[in-house]
C-alpha cells in the first residue's frame, strides 16, 4: 500500500528523472486491470506481475531485468 502515489504514478515519477529512467521497474500488484497493465507498459515498466506469483517466475523476471540493465551498460 502506497498512501501518496499509486504504482502508475510512482513509475511516472521515476521515468522523469534521467538517472532513474533506465532502471528496469518490475511492478508487483494485486490489481489485474488490463488498462493498468497497458498504462504501465506505455510509461516503461519492465515487467508487470500480478499476485500471487511463483518464486521461480519472480526470480526469472529479476534476472532478466538485471541482464537488460547490464546490456544497456555495455552500449555506453
Amino acid at each position: 500500500y502506497m498512501p501518496k502515489l499509486n504504482g502508475i504514478a510512482f513509475l511516472s515519477e521515476i521515468k522523469k528523472h534521467a538517472i532513474l529512467a533506465n532502471v528496469p521497474v518490475i511492478m508487483l500488484t494485486g490489481a489485474t486491470s488490463v488498462q493498468e497493465v497497458r498504462e504501465a507498459s506505455k510509461i516503461g515498466v519492465f515487467y508487470y506481475l500480478s499476485k500471487p506469483i511463483k518464486k521461480n517466475l519472480f526470480l526469472s523476471v529479476v534476472n532478466s531485468a538485471i541482464e537488460n540493465l547490464n546490456s544497456k551498460d555495455e552500449l555506453f
